[in-house]
């Protein structure tokens, strides 16, 4: 039996083998065939949650700033309140002695050159921190979506919101405009307001205090965002994680460059701004009245049509100074953008929400924590 089974097996060898690699071939090509479908499921899978992934995202950032926008208007008015110059231009403008002027003049120095760097400093952590936080909570909310859960609940989000606005707004702001004003004093005491000075000189004044508020604050950004101990103080255990989360962001190198490009940046648009009132008039007579920049005829649009001048060699006395920072700073920006297009916080914020520094931070917050 098992001879002619080894004959029947020898006389049809290739046939058997032909027939192996035939069946063989089918099922690979099968195999294959179901790889390829499952890797094609897999792909459109993937590029489906990346698209979800992406439109929510940008719906994140839509949000913040819109949320930023709406902010900004409270913080303004919160720092000309702190650092309020209304009695002293009212005192000033009554029949005091010249004494009693020079004194008024000095604090009105320091108030306006601290409410300008207040401008700048508040505006870029507000802008930074709430792209931070409300990108934390987007990547909280998808992971909740793909998980068909709801840990993070409308109470929770309202809760986490607030802890950061109300600070940042509140006790954190009074805390920084303390800090900023202190390091004004500092750079200012020394500077008379006969000096003259020139675009440059103005310039690196606010590198000055910049540097010395930078060197007080000691990168230490996040006492003014959010308060000490309050990521374990919370009794939900998602929310006390979420709080430390932002902690553990706001601490790191990336939020901090961002913060120092976002604060370089702005300092770019008050140097801006002054430089707008860096011309003289044909006329001989200045722009400027006695507390403030008035909008007469001699606009710097058309102060350009008069003869070229250098700005650059160009000087102002440190009182003419005085009274362009304190105007740029006692307007408060509307919520209609189309009323903004010459305020000055406005002008910080356009450019902050647009800062690639920035976006980037968000993206990447928004990417860890949604996976």
């Amino acid at each position: 039996m098992l001879s002619k089974l080894k004959g029947f097996v020898g006389r049809h060898k290739k046939k058997f083998i032909f027939g192996g690699v035939v069946i063989a071939g089918g099922i690979l090509i099968r195999y294959a065939q179901r790889k390829l479908v499952e890797y094609q499921e897999k792909q459109v899978k993937e590029f489906l949650e990346k698209t979800r992934r992406l439109q929510h995202f940008e719906s994140t950032e839509k949000t913040t700033d819109q949320a930023i926008i709406g902010l900004i208007p409270a913080l303004c008015e919160s720092i000309i309140k702190i650092l309020s110059t209304e009695s002293i231009l009212a005192e000033l403008k009554t029949n005091c002695s010249s004494a009693r002027k020079i004194e008024l003049w000095e604090e009105l120095k320091i108030l306006s050159f601290a409410k300008c760097t207040a401008f700048v400093y508040a505006i870029s952590l507000l802008v930074t921190s709430l792209r931070v936080q409300l990108n934390i909570i987007g990547g909280y909310l998808y992971k909740d979506t793909l998980q068909s859960s709801e840990k993070i609940t409308k109470e929770i989000q309202t809760i986490y919101s607030l802890v950061l606005i109300q600070h940042l707004m509140g006790s954190g702001l009074n805390q920084l405009v303390k800090v900023i004003r202190e390091n004004v004093v500092k750079v200012m005491r020394n500077h008379s307001l006969k000096d003259k000075l020139m675009l440059n000189d103005v310039e690196q004044l606010f590198w000055s205090i910049q540097h010395s508020v930078d060197k007080d604050i000691n990168k230490n950004l996040v006492q003014f965002i959010l308060p000490a101990e309050t990521h374990h103080n919370q009794q939900d255990e998602i929310l006390n994680k979420m709080l430390s989360d932002s902690m553990d962001v706001f601490e790191c190198g990336e939020y901090l460059e961002a913060c120092e490009s976002s604060i370089n940046n702005a300092f770019t648009v008050v140097i801006d701004k002054v430089a707008d009132f860096y011309v003289e008039p044909a006329n001989g007579k200045n722009k400027l009245n006695d507390c403030e920049p008035t909008t007469s005829k001699d606009t710097p649009e058309s102060m350009n049509n008069n003869a070229h001048v250098n700005i650059n060699n160009v000087s102002l006395p440190l009182a003419k100074i005085i009274p362009i920072l304190n105007a740029l700073t006692s307007q408060v920006p509307s919520i209609n953008a189309a009323d903004n297009k010459s305020n000055f916080a406005s002008s910080i914020t356009v450019l902050q929400t647009m800062n690639q520094n920035i976006k980037t931070l968000g993206a990447n917050v928004y990417e860890v924590y949604s996976h």
